[in-house]
Order: structure tokens, then C-alpha cells, then sequence
């Protein structure tokens, strides 16, 4: 058997590891291209509302909005923090622990 050049082996790893690194790019562009975003409306009036001191308005708004979207973090955030500036401390506690409020 015919021995390889040692620049050869090593250009060679160089091109498969290049290849590989250029194939997870494009997987990963091409995967969040196709996404279309969401639509955070209930959850950006909600907070509106809630930094406006409305507190019924942002109620009804953050519901509407971890209703739609049930990932959506920011908006149980609000409303755990809306819910506990209207008192409702028991329900905000419930929120944080990740149940529904």
C-alpha cells in the first residue's frame, strides 16, 4: 500500500471538516428562513397596558396572549407580574410555577 503525504491527510480532514461545517449553516439558515414570525399583538398591548398601570386591560390582553402562544415566556412574565400588582397574589404564584393563572 502506498503510503499518503502527511499535507494530504490533513488537507483532506480540512475539507470534510470544512464541508460538515458548511452543511450545518445552511441547515440552520435554511430551517429559520422557512419560519414566518409570530404574532405577539394580545402580548405587546398586555404589556402596554400593564406599564400604563391598566391593570384589568393587560389582564385581559396577557390572558388572551399565553392563551395563543402557551411558549411564550415575556407574556407569562407580565402576567404573573400583573396579576400579582392587582393582588392577586395566590394566581401569580400559580403563573410562576408554570401553572395557569
Amino acid at each position: 500500500m502506498t503510503a499518503v503525504p502527511h499535507f494530504v491527510r490533513r488537507s483532506t480532514i480540512f475539507i470534510v471538516l470544512l464541508a460538515c461545517a458548511l452543511m450545518l449553516a445552511f441547515n440552520f439558515t435554511a430551517s429559520t428562513q422557512g419560519t414566518a414570525p409570530q404574532d405577539f399583538k394580545e402580548r405587546e398591548e398586555g404589556v402596554r397596558l400593564y406599564e400604563q398601570d391598566n391593570i384589568e386591560g393587560a389582564l385581559t390582553a396577557l390572558r388572551l396572549a399565553t392563551k395563543k402562544h402557551k411558549e411564550d415566556g415575556i407574556a407569562w412574565h407580565f402576567l404573573g407580574l400583573t396579576l400579582n400588582r392587582s393582588g392577586n397574589v395566590k394566581d401569580a404564584g400559580s403563573v410562576s410555577r408554570g401553572r395557569n393563572g
